[in-house]
C-alpha cells in the first residue's frame, strides 16, 4: 500500500501543478486578488457579499466536503467579506430544479451535471461519453479549461444564465450484480438499471436497459424487477445506497469517467461582482481542483474500501479483452450520437471534440488517478 499511495500522490502533485497554472492564466497572471482592491483599480475594502449554495446531497458527500472547503477558502481570501449560506439535501432546490434555481437566482450557486439536461448542454455533454479516460480529475479540469477558452461553450452556459466556476469529478462507472460478471455476454437479456449514455451502452450490449431512479434501485433489486445496475459509482453504491447488500459483486468494466458535475453561479450575480471578487472565486476554484486528489478523492476511496472489506463485497476488474469488446461495440456510436446533438450548437463539432481530448491527454500525462476499485484492490 505504501508504494501505491506514493505513486498516486505523485500523480496528484503533477495534476495540482497544472491546475495552479490554469489559475494563473484565468486570473491574468495574478494568483489572487488583494482583498483591498475594490475591483475598479483603486484601493478599498470588498463590500460584504453573502452567496447561497443549494445542493441536492448531504454535507457528508465528497463533493459537498470539497464545496465547503471552497466556500471557506473564498471567505478566507476575501478577509471574511464573502460568506455563504448553504442548503443541503434538497432543502432549497430539488434535483430536477437545480439548473433553474441557479438560472433564475433562487440560489446563487448549485451543482449541475450536463446529464441533468443534455438538451441545455449539448457541448458540455461531451463529458458523458464513456471510454475517454479513467482519470476523473482530468475530465473536470478539461471541462473547466474548455469553458474558459471556448466561446461556444461559454455561450452554452450563458444561454442558461449561469457561469461555470469549476467542474467537479464524479468517480468512474461500475457494475453491480448478484453473481460475478466478467463480460457483456453475461448481461445479455438481463434487466440492468442504467443512467445517461451508459443506458444506451447497456442496450447496445443486448441487456434490457431500464431507467430506474437511483433511490429506487435497491427495492427494484430486492423485488427482482431488475437483475443488476450500471453507471453508478462505487462510493454511491456502497456508502450512500447500500446496493452491495443485494448485489454483492461489483466490477469495473473499463467504461471509466462517465460524467462530471459543474458548480454553477447565476450569471447576473457573477457579472455584477467586482473583478477582485471574481478573481477570488476563480482562485479558490483552481485551488480546490489542485488539492482534489489528496484532500477529497483518496479519503473517499479509503472510506469505500473499508466498507467493502467490512461488508464482504467482491470487487473485480474486467480483463482487457472484455473491456475492449464492449468499448469497440459502443464508443463510436455514442460519440456519433453526441456529435449529432452538438452539431446545432457549434460549426465544427470535430474541432471541439479534438480540443477537449487534447486537454484530456495533457492532464492525463501529468499523473495517474486510480479508479475506486483499482485503489481498493491495491490496498
Amino acid at each position: 500500500m505504501a508504494m501505491n499511495a506514493r505513486i498516486v500522490r505523485n500523480g496528484f502533485a503533477a495534476l495540482a501543478a497544472g491546475a495552479l497554472a490554469l489559475s494563473l492564466t484565468a486570473c491574468g497572471g495574478n494568483a489572487g486578488a488583494s482583498p483591498s482592491d475594490n475591483g475598479d483599480g483603486g484601493d478599498g475594502p470588498i463590500e460584504p457579499i453573502t452567496l447561497t449554495y443549494a445542493s441536492n446531497v448531504g454535507e457528508g458527500d465528497h463533493g459537498s466536503v470539497a464545496m465547503k472547503w471552497w466556500m471557506d477558502r473564498v471567505t478566507e481570501l476575501s478577509d471574511g467579506q464573502v460568506t455563504f449560506e448553504a442548503f443541503w439535501s434538497e432543502a432549497l432546490c430539488k434535483t430536477p430544479d437545480l439548473l433553474a434555481c441557479a438560472s433564475d437566482g433562487r440560489a446563487d450557486i448549485t451543482p449541475v451535471s450536463p446529464a441533468f439536461d443534455q438538451a441545455a448542454f449539448p457541448l458540455a455533454s461531451i463529458v458523458l461519453l464513456p471510454y475517454a479516460t479513467e482519470n476523473v480529475i482530468a475530465v473536470a479540469q478539461s471541462l473547466t479549461e474548455m469553458y474558459r477558452t471556448n466561446d461556444d461553450l461559454r455561450a452554452e452556459y450563458a444561454a442558461q444564465n449561469v457561469h461555470l466556476l469549476h467542474a467537479i469529478p464524479t468517480t468512474t462507472a461500475v457494475m453491480g450484480s448478484r453473481e460475478p460478471v466478467d463480460g457483456i455476454d453475461e448481461i445479455k437479456g438481463k434487466a440492468m438499471r442504467g443512467y445517461g449514455l451508459l443506458l444506451n451502452a447497456l442496450d447496445m450490449a443486448g441487456a434490457n436497459a431500464v431507467a430506474v431512479p437511483i433511490g429506487e434501485v435497491y427495492e427494484s433489486l430486492d423485488r427482482g424487477v431488475i437483475d443488476g445496475w450500471f453507471a453508478t459509482t462505487l462510493d454511491n453504491a456502497v456508502l450512500d445506497f447500500k446496493l452491495n447488500e443485494v448485489t454483492p459483486y461489483i466490477s469495473d468494466t473499463g467504461a471509466g469517467a462517465y460524467q462530471a458535475g459543474g458548480i454553477l453561479l447565476n450569471l447576473d450575480r457573477w457579472e455584477d461582482m467586482p473583478e477582485d471578487v471574481q478573481k477570488i472565486l476563480t482562485q479558490a476554484s483552481d485551488e480546490v481542483m489542485a488539492s482534489y486528489g489528496d484532500e477529497f478523492l483518496i479519503p473517499l476511496y479509503d472510506r469505500v474500501c473499508e466498507a467493502v472489506e467490512e461488508e464482504g463485497v467482491t470487487l473485480s476488474i474486467w480483463d482487457d479483452a472484455a473491456k475492449a469488446e464492449w468499448r469497440d461495440l459502443v464508443a463510436e456510436r455514442l460519440k456519433a450520437g453526441w456529435a449529432e446533438g452538438a452539431s446545432g450548437a457549434i460549426d465544427d463539432v470535430d474541432a471541439f471534440y479534438d480540443a477537449y481530448h487534447a486537454l484530456l491527454d495533457s492532464y492525463e500525462a501529468e499523473g495517474d488517478v486510480p479508479t475506486g476499485i483499482s485503489y481498493c484492490l491495491s490496498r
